[in-house]
C-alpha cells in the first residue's frame, strides 16, 4: 500500500471521503487517485515496538458510572470492539480509569458509531 498521500490536506489524508473540512491546497476529488483510502485495511501483521505511552495526570482517578446500552447498540459496540481487538488495533486493559461510551446515531437508520467521552480525563491530564 502506498502511504505517500502528498497533495492531500490533513482532513482528507486522515478521514478520506468522511472529511467534514478541507484545507486548500488539497488534491482530493472524491478519492480519485487514492483508492488506498477507501479500502479496508488488514492489520494482521503485529508490529513490534518499544513505545510506551504515559499520560501524566494531576488529581484523583476518573471513572464513569456504568449504564446499560439498548440490545441493538450493545451488539454493534461489541462487534466494533471485536473488530479492533482481533487484529491488535486495540488491547484489553485492566486499568481503573474509565470513560463513558456513547453510541451516536448516523445518517443511515440503524447505523451507530461508538464514541468515548474523554472530557473528564482531559480535565486532569497534564499538558505536554
Amino acid at each position: 500500500m502506498n502511504c505517500n498521500l502528498s497533495g492531500l490536506c490533513w482532513y482528507h489524508s486522515h478521514f478520506g471521503d468522511k472529511a467534514s473540512n478541507c484545507d486548500p491546497p488539497c488534491s482530493w476529488d472524491s478519492g480519485i487517485g487514492y483508492p488506498e483510502l477507501l479500502q479496508q485495511h488488514n492489520f494482521s501483521t503485529l508490529i513490534k515496538h518499544d513505545v510506551v505511552e504515559r499520560i501524566a495526570t494531576a488529581g484523583s482517578l476518573i471513572s464513569s458510572q456504568t449504564h446499560q446500552l439498548p440490545p441493538e447498540c450493545l451488539q454493534i459496540a461489541q462487534s466494533e470492539f471485536d473488530h479492533m481487538l482481533e487484529p491488535g488495533i486495540i488491547i484489553s486493559s485492566s486499568s481503573s480509569w474509565s470513560s463513558a461510551l456513547h453510541m451516536v446515531p448516523q445518517k443511515s437508520p440503524g447505523d451507530w458509531h461508538p464514541c468515548g467521552d474523554y472530557s473528564a480525563l482531559n480535565g486532569v491530564t497534564v499538558a505536554d
